[in-house]
Formats: C-alpha cells, structure tokens, sequence
C-alpha cells in the first residue's frame, strides 16, 4: 500500500473518531496495568575471547522498560544483550533508561537530563517509541521532527559514531487488546509513522528493525503478555532475535 493510499485510508478513518475515543477509554479501563521489569541492569558473560566487552543501552517506553515480564533479563534487553554475548563471544553489559508512557519527546528529555549508568559511551543504543505517539495521535510532521532530535540527542550525549538502532513500530493492527474500529484506524496510522520512521532513521544513519509482526499475532497467546497488549517472554526473545542481524552488522561497520 503507497503512502498516498495510506494517508487518504487513515483521512477516511477519522470520520469514525466520535466512536473512537470511547473505545480508547474503554480499552484503558479494561487492560490490566503491568508493571515494568525489575533489574534496570545486568551483564551477559560471553565466551574466551579477549576483547573488551560491550556496552548496550536500551531505551524509551514501555516496552524497553520490559513490561510484560519479572525481570529485564526476560525483556528486550537482557535476552538481546545474551544473543549478542552467544554470537560475539565477548561479554555485554546492558543498561535500560525507559518509562511506561514514554514518547519520543520525553525520552530526549530524559536522555538529555538524566544518568544513564555507563562509565563510557554505549556502543550500541536500542530506541523503542512510538505506540505512545500514536495514541496520543502525534501529527506525522512532529512525529518526524521528535525523530530527528531523538537522534541527534543520542549522538550529542554518547558521540556522533554510537551506533542507534529504532524498534519498528508495534504489530498495532493485530493487537488481540483493542477493539474495532479503533484496530484497523490506529493499524493504518501506526503503518505511516512507521513509513516515517524508517525514512527518519536511514537519513539519521541509523538502523530499524521491524517487529515479529505476523509471528507474535499468529500466536498472540505465546506471544503477548496477560494484558494482551505487551510482549511476553516469549515475545521479547522474538524481538531480540530480530535485533540481532542488524546490531552484529552495525558493531561490524567500524
């Protein structure tokens, strides 16, 4: 579907948002709240080899912050910061700076103001916004812009050279959580601001990842949480596993 048939589909759509925002208050009210994982940081032992290990830093919103499981070794970073121990044979110490409701703009404000527990610049920062952006219906152009500075923040805190990776935005139509017609018109928009930020991170120098789309709402009881709406443990293996390629490929770029 081009970007022109995406943006006159989600125009059409919003004629349904009398009926939507009901449903988005309803959705609120019924979805348990999860809290976020425990063990803001963590260490992955890696094999014989003598390099120095690696330095990994997860961050931004709800899912960074490994809600849907106990523990972060669980979550998206601790299970990423193994693989790429298993893969590198070096160790990887890992780090999360993420808050449940994060978006784009608060988590440069976050990164800009607060500590984030590293000695040294991380050679590798993992983004994940967006699901946030989107329901508070973040217009494209801003959503472009908060990008633009998220990165740049980054690279201003950690060096022009510290390699970013965005997480692609969230499987959004296939949520088992929300309702119709509220799925298919955040589904359409979650599909443009996806188009926007991988066009955003290429012009960045950065990297996006795409998400387990269709393997985590196949089997959306293997593969999201109780709240039906964040991963499990299940589902953050699927997302570091889909990581792993393009942070190898990234660390090799030197």
């Amino acid at each position: 579907m081009t970007a022109r048939v995406l943006r006159a589909a989600q125009s059409l759509s919003l004629l349904f948002l009398p009926a939507l925002v009901p449903q988005l208050l309803w959705v609120r009210k019924r979805t348990p709240r999860l809290p976020e994982a425990e063990g803001s940081d963590g260490r992955a032992e890696g094999g014989e080899r003598t390099e120095p290990g690696l330095r990994l830093l997860v961050v931004g919103d709800s899912m960074a912050a490994g809600v849907g499981v106990a523990h972060h070794r669980a979550g998206l970073a601790g299970q990423l910061a193994e693989g790429l121990a298993t893969a590198t044979g070096r160790p990887v110490v890992w780090r999360v700076v993420a808050r449940s409701g994060a978006t784009a703009r608060s988590t440069v404000r976050r990164l800009a103001e607060g500590p984030v527990g590293f000695a040294e610049p991380p050679d590798v920062v993992v983004v994940v916004v967006g699901i946030n952006d989107l329901l508070r219906f973040r217009g494209l152009a801003a959503w472009r812009r908060d990008l633009a500075v998220l990165d740049a923040t980054v690279r201003s805190r950690f060096g022009s050279d510290v390699r970013i990776g965005f997480s692609g935005m969230p499987p959004v139509r296939r949520f088992p959580a929300l309702p119709q017609p509220l799925r298919a018109v955040l589904g359409l928009r979650a599909r443009l601001m996806d188009r926007v930020l991988r066009e955003s991170a290429g012009e960045c120098g950065a990297f996006c990842v795409a998400l387990p789309v269709e393997a985590m709402a196949d089997q959306p009881h293997l593969f999201f949480a109780r709240d039906r709406f964040h991963p499990s443990a299940r589902g953050y293996a699927e997302v570091a596993a889909g990581f792993l390629p393009a942070v190898l490929t990234a660390l090799s770029d030197t």
